[in-house]
């Protein structure tokens, strides 16, 4: 199916504005037209465009008006159109002084003046732009049922706190550019969704056809054209010259509007498919498992940790600011599922818990001055979650999605990695074996035993999907204590700084949307018991 070129015709002009549709749409172009520069606005704030053709005088009875120039000054104004609405001026005035400074630092591509037998000379100018600076495959064909997939993937993409979100018709349209643009020398493209972003993004895996066959799988990132461009930037300044080759995938990115879309390619054998660790948990042995994970952190991510700075830091501050957390917010998260919840008491009673425990936020705050201790700092990948890691078959890891990538605390990835794991990936690995009620309290407190202990006794007559969570996470425990040792003498400091990573991590849980309520609770007395163990350390020198 031919992609249709979306033009906005400024002009006040009926004559002239029925003669340019008509050219235009010879063109497979879809016309709509405004005659005002408030209707204009009005239009590009609700609908999608690729160029804009504006007349310069939109008051024929007036030839001082230049209300068409005022309103390609708005364009260059607004952060959504930078770069993605290229203009070309429409004039019957000569308004020189203005074509010379539009050309030159407004996105205006040309600038066409109205004299006789002038259409070929505008569609001339827009072929060219359409060709320089939309630069999209208006031709790129879908399989199986791409077309139907693009209202979800609209549906996955977030949007900030308080702020609108765009129509979904818009999205839409913005995301047949973006697959137009990546693709843009493709002949067609097959691409499934892969699951839901965890950070408010569309994500799917995509192969493109060039020519007679189908190149290698490319993993592709929709989201908030801000989001996008901070990801880009920490993927140039933390990732591209930091991760070894063979691990860290090309980056390549494009923008549309609103959107951004973020492409990642991989080093893969086109018969061999890269997998989500996601996958790998749920499908894969133990003994896999753990060999994966012993070369995400000593092999993928070891130039990060290699070389860490000293620096005093208040844990509590760190990790608040690293997961964007508030005890406002958590307060608030906490009161969606324990509506008694009140965070200036200092203990609370859990429904699965047999005594009252030491409340959490409570204990953040009475001891938020004892918690700046000497720590490491690090380049870290921030949402080490199952769903950004990628894995070969033959155990090796990559990684994407570097929205949250910068330095910070030596333990924050394995601390992340380690309540994905317990919160979602186990009890999805409950789900896919058709037994989410197996998955009972009794489970969960055998798994938090064996993991106090380090020891798989606490787990042996338990469930295999919690005997191999288990076993899972004491090996990300022992890869994580090996590399606090290794710059660290001190070891109740070394004690203090994981049960205060562990501490915030738990309660960051406590707000996630995809967790269930019953396993926030869980999380939230986890969190309790992570305080008590912290009191019976000596206060830090």
């Amino acid at each position: 199916m031919t992609q249709l070129r979306h033009v906005l015709l400024v002009e006040d002009s009926e004559s002239a504005s029925g003669d340019i549709r008509l050219w235009l749409e010879e063109e497979k172009c879809e016309v709509t037209g405004a005659r005002s520069l408030d209707e204009a606005k009005e239009l590009l704030q609700h609908k999608h465009f690729h160029v804009a053709l504006v007349d310069i005088t939109l008051a024929s009875h007036d030839k001082q008006n230049i209300d068409g120039y005022r309103l390609i000054q708005w364009i260059d104004a607004q952060p959504i159109f930078k770069d993605v609405l290229p203009c070309i001026v429409l004039t019957a005035n000569e308004h020189d002084g203005l074509a010379v400074e539009g050309m030159g630092r407004l996105p205006v591509k040309f600038w066409v003046k109205k004299k006789l037998n002038y259409s070929k000379e505008l569609l001339d100018a827009l072929s060219a732009t359409f060709e320089d600076s939309v630069r999209i495959n208006f031709e790129l064909e879908y399989d199986d049922d791409g077309e139907e997939a693009l209202p979800r993937m609209a549906g996955h993409v977030g949007w900030a706190e308080g702020e609108e979100k765009p129509d979904e018709r818009v999205l839409v349209e913005e995301i047949r550019d973006l697959l137009g643009k990546q693709y843009r020398n493709a002949v067609r493209i097959y691409f499934n969704e892969l699951t839901k972003g965890l950070s408010g993004a569309a994500v799917i895996k995509v192969r493109a056809k060039w020519g007679n066959d189908y190149g290698p799988a490319y993993v592709l990132k929709i989201g908030r054209r801000d989001k996008v461009l901070t990801e880009f930037r920490n993927y140039e300044n933390n990732v591209e010259h930091f991760l070894p080759a063979n691990t860290a995938a090309g980056a390549q990115v494009v923008y549309s509007g609103h959107l951004g879309a973020i492409q990642y390619k991989f080093a893969e054998d086109a018969n061999k498919p890269l997998r989500e660790f996601d996958e790998f948990f749920q499908r894969e042995p133990i003994e896999r498992i753990q060999s994966a994970l012993h070369s995400l952190f000593d092999d993928t991510c070891r130039y990060w940790y290699a070389s860490p700075d000293p620096e005093f830091k208040n844990l509590i501050a760190l990790y608040y600011r690293a997961l964007n957390l508030s005890d406002e917010k958590l307060t608030t998260r906490i009161r969606q599922f324990l509506q008694e919840f009140d965070p200036a008491q200092a203990r609370l009673s859990l429904p699965d818990e047999p005594t009252d425990l030491i409340n959490p936020l409570y204990w953040l705050q009475a001891n938020r001055n004892h918690c700046t201790v000497k720590v490491y700092h690090s380049i870290s990948h921030g949402d080490l979650t199952g769903r950004n890691v990628f894995v070969t078959d033959q155990g090796h890891c990559w990684l994407i999605d570097f929205y949250r990538t910068y330095r910070s605390h030596l333990l924050r990835d394995y601390v992340i990695l380690e309540t994905d794991i317990k919160y979602r990936l186990l009890p999805e690995l409950f789900q896919n074996a058709g037994r989410p009620e197996v998955y009972s309290w009794e489970e969960y407190r055998a798994l938090e035993e064996s993991l106090c202990s380090g020891e798989l006794r606490h787990v042996k007559e338990r469930s295999p999907e919690v005997c191999k969570a288990a076993e899972t996470l004491i090996t990300t425990r022992s890869l994580a204590n090996d590399l606090m040792a290794r710059y660290h003498r001190d070891g109740d400091n070394i004690q203090r700084q994981v049960l205060l990573s562990r501490l915030i991590t738990h309660l960051n849980v406590t707000r996630l949307k995809h967790v269930k309520p019953r396993h926030k609770l869980w999380a939230l007395g986890a969190a309790a018991h992570i305080c008590e163990e912290l009191d019976r350390l000596p206060q830090p020198r």
